[in-house]
């Protein structure tokens, strides 16, 4: 990797050069802000190391230069021994680590391994909405990128959370089919509302029918029409949507003229649909037409080095959504992460991060086996010292949203309200 080393010392940039390379990484040095700048015009960096006291421009002042212009890489902050504060300070700027002059070659070589071991990890194939970097998903989405502009129908499997409708959201974005994606969970349609809400209504067409109602194969027209849990639609509905796809025809309820609808099907199951077919339950003739292309996707468990990118991704994701300081994953806690199970796949992940997030006092995100062993975190379990300052904290994150305090803390409403009132925060 490129490292460039910033500092008005010749005898620092020497040794520091020394080191970078016996680490088998390439040295750029620069003796000042100015020298970097043009550098940095000119070359990729994978990381900055900074020094905090410089004439003329000092590393804190350089650092919120770096920040001003955007410059999407990681600083390490050089400093002697006693600016420790100077130091904190810089990293609330966001400096990723701050390392001592004075330290020993084992103890530089390791701060400057631990900064390029997480630029590392937070390499990823990224495009549109997804983040992947494990060769298994990376292989996935080569094949998806064969067939997004192929106008066929598609089945996405996989265990629930995994991503299905990331990726039908991918093949959108990457398609020609560029009018609209809608998302429809089929759970969601009460049996008997699946007409209605599918095909649309005419105005009177039945006693609540005050207004024309314009149906979701319609709106689809020209776009994706994603149906996610698709087994769990009904024998008599799955007929009705198969005499749909036969032609791309159909008429809304209480209407005498057939209506077109030009969209392309994306469907989605966490179920073994195989076995749904084998017991009655799923007709083999729609698995047919919904099938012309098939997409497993793995769960997280089995492609391991997507884990790390995603939680970084959501880390910041969270710390911008909530307003928090940086955050850095201690090592016992990315040994959890890569090792846990995760039955809820991504989902669970994600859920797990933003609580991890918000209930973190500390620059640290660390492993504590009271905290993290159990996924589903119980406030009545783990909060018994200092339960106010976390109600606290959470209420002023949500505004004083009862309803996101609930989501956060997996606590019943009626609970939260009486801890709210104990402890005189509302």
């Amino acid at each position: 990797m490129k490292i460039l080393v910033i500092d008005d010392e010749k005898n620092i940039r020497r040794i520091l050069k020394f080191m970078i390379s016996e680490m088998g990484h390439n040295f750029i040095g620069a003796a000042n802000p100015e020298i970097a700048d043009k550098i940095l015009t000119n070359n990729d960096v994978d990381l900055i190391i900074l020094d905090i006291k410089m004439p003329k421009i000092d590393g804190i002042d350089y650092l919120k230069k770096l920040n001003s212009r955007d410059i999407n890489i990681p600083v390490l902050m050089l400093t002697a021994h006693g600016n420790v504060d100077l130091a904190v300070k810089s990293m609330k700027l966001g400096a990723h680590d701050f390392m001592e002059k004075d330290g020993d070659e084992e103890y530089i070589k390791e701060k400057i391994n631990s900064v390029l071991e997480n630029i590392d990890e937070k390499r990823s194939y990224q495009k549109n909405n997804l983040i992947v970097k494990d060769d298994t998903m990376i292989k996935l989405i080569n094949e998806v990128n064969n067939i997004v502009n192929k106008d066929i129908n598609i089945l996405i499997k996989g265990e629930s959370g995994v991503g299905k409708e990331e990726i039908a959201k991918y093949i959108y974005l990457n398609s020609d089919r560029a009018e609209s994606f809608l998302p429809v969970n089929c759970g969601a349609i009460p049996e008997s509302l699946f007409e209605s809400e599918m095909f649309g209504y005419k105005k009177g067409a039945f006693t609540d029918a005050k207004d024309t109602h314009e149906g979701i194969f319609e709106r689809a027209n020209n776009g994706i029409l994603f149906l996610d849990e698709i087994c769990e639609l009904s024998l008599q509905n799955q007929a009705s949507l198969l005499r749909v796809l036969e032609n791309k025809e159909f008429y809304p309820i209480g209407a005498t003229k057939k209506t077109k609808s030009n969209f392309r099907l994306l469907s989605a199951t966490n179920r073994d649909i195989e076995n749904q077919i084998n017991n009655g339950l799923f007709r083999k003739d729609l698995f047919f037409r919904i099938n012309a292309y098939e997409i497993h996707i793995p769960p997280l468990r089995k492609r391991v080095d997507d884990i790390m990118p995603l939680a970084y991704y959501f880390i910041k994701k969270f710390e911008e959504k909530y307003n928090l300081e940086y955050k850095v994953i201690h090592d016992d806690l990315k040994e959890f992460l890569k090792n846990n199970h995760w039955k809820g796949n991504v989902r669970e992940l994600k859920n797990f991060i933003e609580r991890l997030v918000i209930l973190s006092n500390s620059k640290y995100l660390y492993y504590n086996s009271e905290v993290l062993e159990d996924i589903n975190i119980n406030l009545q379990k783990i909060l018994e010292n200092d339960e106010k300052n976390i109600l606290n904290k959470v209420y002023k994150i949500t505004n004083g949203n009862i309803e996101k305090m609930v989501k956060i803390l997996n606590i019943e409403k009626g609970i939260i309200k009486e801890r709210l009132m104990k402890y005189e925060i509302i």
